[in-house]
């Protein structure tokens, strides 16, 4: 619509995409929280039940970390095994 190929977009949104993990892990690197809450959720990706598990798709858990007292998501993650079993004890 404005002229710009979707090539030349995509590489903007890349190189912002980027830059905001940079800085996001810049300004997390030392940041520490008194309360927080985990939150996961569980769901297929890519195939239904009874379908072989691969490494792209199957059940996989989705775990976000917040910062109880300011809301901020302070860590994320996604594996294939349930959050419970990925924390240490």
């Amino acid at each position: 619509m404005k002229g710009h190929k979707e090539d030349t977009i995509l590489a903007w949104l890349r190189d912002a995409a980027e830059h905001a993990a940079a800085l996001e892990a810049e300004l997390l690197a030392r940041y520490r929280i008194e309360r927080g809450q985990l939150d996961s959720l569980w769901a297929y990706v890519g195939n239904k039940k009874g379908y072989p598990e691969t490494a792209e798709s199957g059940q996989f858990w989705r775990a976000t970390l917040i910062d109880m007292d300011t809301r901020l998501r302070v860590a994320r993650g996604i594996a294939k095994q349930p959050v419970s079993r990925c924390l240490k004890r």
